[in-house]
């Protein structure tokens, strides 16, 4: 992205705070990867930029969390947070799930019993995430058994009729509903009449955000869709996006900006 064009963003984006919306990705972006899920914190210097955006500017996290675990983690009110890539969002007491979710909770029981029953138990320290609606398979300790994972979830996905979702070392089974981060942002900018926003995000489903921006640009609207890059980032990311940063560091760095 050509700096000027940067510049010009920004200060519209500040000109009108409240028709500027901003989306924020957590594991990758506001906190660093951690070994196992559960390890996960939110990056200490982290807080103080949040506080003082979201006194600014309309707040979203969005991640593949449940909407619950990132509004524990984060804390900050009055953010919005949505979980499971789309499939839930939370804002205070407010808890509504993507149409149509619900009926797949007893589905993603019964194929949990699969994967525990085709043999997820004998791959040592790869680890199931349960979040309801979704089963997060980690191999980040155990890269080596990749393959294994991916036949295992592809088997069970084709049994219970899921679809699978590649990630960092992770592999998820999910409902065959149309949701992703970018139908979740594009529904967030249109309830909420913003002129610009700007997305940051790390990994592959970051990138139907990304796409969500551009296509909202084809009307009276201005997105930003900036990768957090790591060692592990697809190239993808940096293909799809306008602008990007080095880490977790580097998002602050840019957050600043605002």
């Amino acid at each position: 992205m050509r700096e000027p064009y940067l510049e010009d963003f920004i200060a519209s984006f500040k000109e009108e705070p409240q028709r500027s919306a901003i989306f924020l990705d957590f594991d990758g972006t506001l906190s660093e990867i951690a070994p196992t899920p559960e390890g996960a914190r939110l990056y200490p210097p982290a807080r103080s930029h949040l506080r003082r955006l979201v006194s600014r500017y309309p707040l979203f996290f969005l991640s593949g969390r449940p909407a619950e675990e990132l509004q524990r983690l984060i804390n900050l009110k009055p953010s919005t947070y949505i979980g499971l890539h789309g499939l839930e969002w939370r804002k205070g007491s407010e808890h509504h799930f993507f149409p149509g979710s619900s009926p797949y909770m007893e589905t993603m029981g019964k194929a949990k019993e699969s994967l525990t029953r085709l043999g997820l138990e004998s791959m040592q320290e790869v680890i199931l995430e349960d979040k309801g609606l979704i089963l997060a398979l980690h191999y980040r300790q155990a890269p080596f058994a990749r393959d294994q994972v991916v036949a295992l979830a592809q088997d069970v996905a084709a049994t219970h009729r899921l679809a699978v979702h590649y990630g960092k070392k992770v592999i998820e089974l999910r409902p065959p509903l149309a949701f992703d981060k970018g139908k979740a942002l594009e529904t967030m900018v249109r309830a909420g009449g913003y002129y610009r926003a700007i997305h940051m995000g790390d990994d592959l489903t970051d990138c139907t955000a990304f796409d969500a921006l551009h296509r909202l640009e084809e009307e009276n609207f201005s997105g930003l869709a900036v990768a957090v890059l790591s060692p592990e980032s697809p190239p993808i990311l940096v293909e799809k996006s306008d602008y990007h940063v080095d880490g977790v560091k580097g998002a602050l760095q840019f957050l600043s900006l605002l």
